[in-house]
């Protein structure tokens, strides 16, 4: 059950307290386990990684969360580009720029699987394909959304709002009334509540 899929049905204080719970619970128990079993900069710190979380995303967000093909791997392709953004920062922060010097973890966050770790990498590599064969949802209509010329001309027809932003007018200026009209020149009107 996804916390997003109750905002209809809760108030905000509620999903609120849902969404520390779930912090909590990833920050403190989760993330002790995963700190146990792993290690940092190990299997988990590669693009392999990044492409099984992919495959993983789109598979739980597909059969768990319902979601449609197209969204399913949409989602999976969010986790994978945040996960390589983690990757590349780590890379960078990994060259002291104002001492001049490269850290000794140069080249260990941006791999594509870990050399010394061979046998865990063949294992997720096993897994990755094992997962995209069995579990993903079918890649082809997400390749032909994306291929089709549709997709980007819907794309461009709402990239930007039509008019104004926010439904808030811009650029219209406010025009005395009219001798027969019954407003007086101090009445303010929004058009969104109607005046006696």
């Amino acid at each position: 059950m996804s916390v997003f899929s109750k905002a209809d049905t809760y108030s905000v204080v509620e999903l609120s307290c849902l969404w520390i719970l779930v912090h909590l619970f990833v920050r403190h128990v989760l993330y002790k386990i995963f700190a146990k079993f792993t290690v940092h900069r190990g299997i988990f710190h590669s693009q392999l990684a990044a492409v099984f979380f992919l495959f993983l995303s789109a598979a739980a967000a597909y059969h768990m969360f319902g979601l449609s093909t197209v969204s399913a791997w949409l989602v999976g392709c969010f986790v994978a580009l945040g996960y390589m953004i983690h990757l590349l920062l780590d890379e960078i922060y990994s060259v002291d720029i104002t001492g001049a010097r490269i850290k000794k973890s140069f080249g260990t966050a941006l791999k594509f699987a870990s050399v010394q770790e061979f046998k865990t990498s063949a294992a997720l590599g096993i897994a990755t394909v094992a997962l995209f064969f069995l579990a993903t949802p079918a890649v082809s209509d997400f390749a032909h959304t994306f291929g089709s010329q549709q997709t980007y001309a819907n794309l461009h027809e709402r990239f930007l709002p039509k008019g104004s932003w926010f439904n808030i007018p811009y650029g219209r200026h406010v025009e005395s009334a009219s001798p027969g009209d019954s407003r007086s020149d101090d009445a303010l009107t929004t058009g969104s509540v109607k005046s006696k």
